[in-house]
């Protein structure tokens, strides 16, 4: 955990855990970066576009790749209740020499 000032933090959301605070940003929340959308030790071709890529995940899940999902889903459910009063999101459109992004598949289940 780095102390910016009096007033703000940054910090890893794994560090964060167990803390709160009033106000928290979560930045880079976008497929690949953060929380990741899929761990692949076996692919070099994860930074393309989503739709080159091979580690595309069927739909629906197979039972291999659920627990591996299912860490990632946590890992963002932390960072979203460290805040007491609000969160703050952010997402670019583009990374990665602009690549287009797309948003993680947790913002759909978020704004539900």
């Amino acid at each position: 955990m780095v102390n910016c000032s009096l007033s703000s933090r940054q910090t890893t959301v794994h560090g964060a855990k167990g803390l709160e605070w009033d106000y928290v940003f979560l930045t880079d929340i976008e497929r690949w970066v953060f929380p990741g959308y899929y761990t692949c030790n076996n692919c070099s071709n994860k930074f393309f576009t989503p739709n080159n890529c091979r580690c595309l995940l069927p739909n629906p899940l197979p039972s291999e790749f659920k627990e591996t999902a299912l860490d990632k889903l946590s890992v963002f459910y932390v960072g979203v209740t460290r805040a007491k009063k609000q969160v703050f999101a952010s997402a670019s459109s583009t990374c990665l020499d602009l690549i287009a992004t797309k948003k993680v598949v947790f913002f759909r289940v978020w704004h539900q």
